[in-house]
């Protein structure tokens, strides 16, 4: 009964995407006890290219998440990504302390 209430007869079709998406991995250093959910939810509301983020490794306060970057209209190309991770990286600096994990 609790599902019948939430069901609804609108059909939503989402086609495939023509273009590629770009897909990276950022790693931070976060402080402890801050809200993996919160930081997918401010790198979400950064553009809205950012198509999904995931958490995909944690360890000690290093969080990964996976960046999907994907433009429903055209192919994405370098520049632009970068402005945007460059938008990520500061927003998450300013906003959780977190610091971006350098590449050995």
């Amino acid at each position: 009964k609790e599902l019948a209430k939430c069901a609804t007869d609108d059909k939503k079709y989402t086609p495939i995407a023509k273009y590629p998406p770009i897909i990276e991995d950022l790693s931070f250093v976060v402080p402890p006890k801050t809200y993996v959910g919160e930081i997918i939810q401010l790198i979400k509301s950064i553009d809205l290219i950012v198509q999904s983020v995931e958490l995909i490794d944690s360890y000690k306060n290093t969080r990964t998440f996976r960046i999907t970057y994907q433009d429903p209209n055209r192919t994405l190309t370098d520049k632009e990504v970068k402005k945007i991770r460059e938008k990520i990286i500061s927003s998450l600096e300013k906003n959780f302390g977190a610091k971006i994990k350098k590449a050995v």
